[in-house]
């Protein structure tokens, strides 16, 4: 296979080759390979649960994987993601099925020890995850501590300064 992207976490591998295909291997404490099960793997091991879906590029956190579709959708699995099989985000229990467009117009997506970003075609920055040391961007969180404590979801793309 000719790989086009890679992506390492604490313990595992994900890369996607020049057809789309997303392949994974090592620890997978956490679902993190995408293979719907939390057996490690030795060695690549196709995603199948992805389907017909073609991959452009590849994403790790320390245990949790994403990757980002031809199409811009943004597909997660591991530990702070949707679930151990590979999940579309938008359409997730993340996103509250689709309350808003984080994961649609997909461009990049990086992954903190507890927290997210993802960067769309356009430019906009969402964040989700974690966020007691304020690490997501949201003003609003340093007046109401109900937004710094436990899981956040994506509310609105991150305000940046002109």
């Amino acid at each position: 296979h000719d790989v086009r992207s890679v992506a390492l976490g604490a313990e595992h591998v994900l890369v996607v080759t020049r057809t789309g295909l997303a392949l994974a291997w090592g620890g997978n404490s956490c679902g993190q390979l995408g293979t719907g099960d939390e057996k490690p793997r030795g060695w690549p091991t196709s995603l199948h649960l992805l389907g017909a879906v073609r991959c452009a590029s590849a994403a790790c956190g320390p245990r949790c994987s994403a990757v980002i579709t031809l199409d811009e959708r943004l597909w997660t699995w591991g530990e702070h993601q949707p679930a151990s099989a590979p999940a579309l985000l938008h359409t997730s229990w993340v996103n509250r099925h689709g309350a808003t467009d984080c994961g649609l117009h997909a461009a990049q997506v990086a992954f903190g020890g507890a927290h997210m970003v993802l960067l769309t075609s356009g430019g906009a920055v969402w964040t989700w995850g974690y966020n007691e040391s304020s690490c997501l961007g949201w003003p609003a969180a340093m007046v109401h501590a109900s937004l710094r404590h436990g899981f956040q979801k994506p509310r609105c793309p991150v305000v940046l300064p002109q």
